[in-house]
């Protein structure tokens, strides 16, 4: 995985999908929708997530890997 870009999407994002879907089911009941709000690589990934705990954090790109695998 790493060097290569992973689609990834913010909680909030996500949410705010989630609720307009919930909002319309015969619109979306039945489908499948691809959720998106960027491209970025494991390393970039585990940059985001250590800025976001404010450096309280340090993560290794292959650990970041790992938790996406899953």
């Amino acid at each position: 995985m790493e060097g290569k870009p992973m689609h990834v999407m913010s909680v909030a994002d996500t949410g705010e999908c989630v609720h307009t879907i919930f909002k319309q089911p015969r619109k979306y009941a039945g489908k499948c929708i691809g959720l998106s709000a960027g491209l970025h690589t494991v390393e970039e990934c585990a940059q985001i997530l250590e800025k976001a705990l404010n450096g309280k954090a340090s993560f290794k790109a292959t650990e970041v890997g790992k938790m996406h695998e899953k």
